[in-house]
C-alpha cells in the first residue's frame, strides 16, 4: 500500500477518519483543546479528512494551487494562535491514528510516506505561518 491507497481507503470508510483523530488528539494532548474552542468539530473531522487528499497532492506533484492553500492554510493556523510546536503533536498523532486504522496493513514504507507528506506539507503551511498570506 502507498500513500495514495490509503488516502482512498480512508476515505471510503463509512466512518469520518478526522473525527477519531481529532477525538485521539484531544484525549492524548488536552493542551491542544483551546485552539479549537468555537469550532464546530464534526464539521471540522470532515474538512480535515477531506484535506488529507490536498496532503497526498502535495506530495505527489507540489501542484502551484495546493501549495497555495497549505501557504493560506498556514496563516489562518498563525491567526488562531496555534504555534509551530504544535505542528509535531498534530503529525505524530496522525500518524498513530493512520497506523490504527489501517492495522495490518501498516508497513514501514507507508509510515515513511505519510511523515515524508505530513513533514513537506508543514514546511508549507509555515511559508504562510511566516509571511501570512491572504486570498
Amino acid at each position: 500500500m502507498d500513500l495514495h491507497e490509503s488516502i482512498q481507503l480512508v476515505h471510503a470508510s463509512e466512518m469520518v477518519f478526522g473525527e477519531r483523530f481529532y477525538q485521539q488528539l484531544a484525549a492524548k494532548h488536552p493542551e491542544v483543546t483551546p485552539f479549537f474552542a468555537g469550532v464546530n468539530m464534526h464539521r471540522q473531522a470532515i474538512i480535515f479528512t477531506m484535506q488529507l487528499a490536498v496532503v497526498g497532492a502535495y506530495y505527489q506533484r507540489h501542484s502551484p494551487t495546493s501549495q497555495q492553500y497549505l501557504q493560506v492554510l498556514g496563516t489562518q493556523h498563525h491567526r488562531r494562535g496555534i504555534p509551530k510546536e504544535a505542528y509535531a503533536i498534530f503529525r505524530d498523532c496522525l500518524l498513530d491514528e493512520l497506523r490504527q486504522f489501517h492495522g495490518d496493513d501498516w508497513s514501514d514504507e507507508l509510515e515513511q510516506q505519510w511523515r515524508a507528506a505530513m513533514d513537506e506539507v508543514t514546511h508549507k503551511m509555515w511559508e504562510g505561518y511566516e509571511e501570512r498570506f491572504h486570498v
